[in-house]
């Protein structure tokens, strides 16, 4: 970060899309009270969730509180990323002491010999104890939410269903939670009209993931599922691609 530079913008928000942010803290963000001076620093929690500080750039200028301004930012990105598992399981278990421990968790990597380690360490009789059995059963309890979850949308939205089914599949890989879905994954993959959709789907991710719509994307993309809707006869696969059709027409 170069303070030479006197037309900078600095946002430290580990977050791939500020629009992810909740709109409160947007609006500090924006509001008078931070000032009309522009560029500022700005930092705020790894989560996007509240804003901690906000500095003006004559204050960075002159290195009122430049000091505080890099500590704090340095702090903050040692922290998960918002939107990772890791950052789930930090927040839902309320993790201090083994925030270094929980980084490997991943969307679609094995769990189970990281909840070994987890589980082996709630049993021991010291600080770190409790903290380690919160992160079992944050990691456990996230499985079943997303197991049920999945289930209530497999007839509406079948090709969603199916993206989060392989990823639950291999993140709780030796699980009893999804010992049928390797099953139900190859049966679904063998209709030609769902792997179809499925492609359109990914498409579809691609464009709402962007951090700007594509407009000739969308029109193009919306006309692919207008024409997979109005042939194909399995009713979950049409309803399904008219959801996505109602959705890119949204952004």
């Amino acid at each position: 970060m170069s303070m030479g530079k006197k037309y900078m913008t600095v946002v430290i928000v580990q977050s791939k899309d500020f629009k992810s942010i909740p709109n409160e803290v947007r609006k500090e963000l924006f509001a008078s009270a931070t000032g009309n001076t522009i560029p500022k620093g700005y930092v705020a929690d790894m989560g996007g969730e509240k804003l901690l500080r906000h500095y003006s750039y004559n204050d960075l200028k002159g290195n009122k509180w430049y000091k505080e301004f890099v500590e704090l930012s340095k702090k903050e990105k040692l922290k998960p990323a918002f939107g990772t598992m890791a950052y789930m399981v930090s927040k839902e278990a309320k993790v201090d002491k083994l925030s270094k421990s929980i980084t490997s968790f991943r969307y679609g990597s094995p769990v189970k010999t990281l909840l070994s380690q987890f589980e082996l360490k709630a049993k021991k009789n010291d600080e770190t104890a409790k903290e380690a059995a919160r992160i079992v059963k944050a990691v456990n309890d996230w499985g079943k939410k997303e197991f049920d979850q999945i289930a209530k949308i497999k007839d509406s939205e079948p090709t969603k269903a199916f993206m989060r089914m392989e990823t639950l599949a291999k993140t709780f890989y030796g699980f009893p939670l999804v010992k049928d879905y390797p099953t139900e994954i190859r049966a679904m993959k063998k209709d030609r009209y769902f792997v179809y959709l499925l492609g359109l789907r990914k498409q579809y991710q691609r464009l709402v993931d962007a951090d700007k719509v594509n407009l000739n994307s969308a029109k193009y993309l919306s006309g692919k599922l207008k024409d997979f809707a109005s042939k194909v006869q399995n009713e979950n696969l049409k309803k399904d691609a008219e959801t996505m059709i109602s959705e890119i027409s949204k952004l």
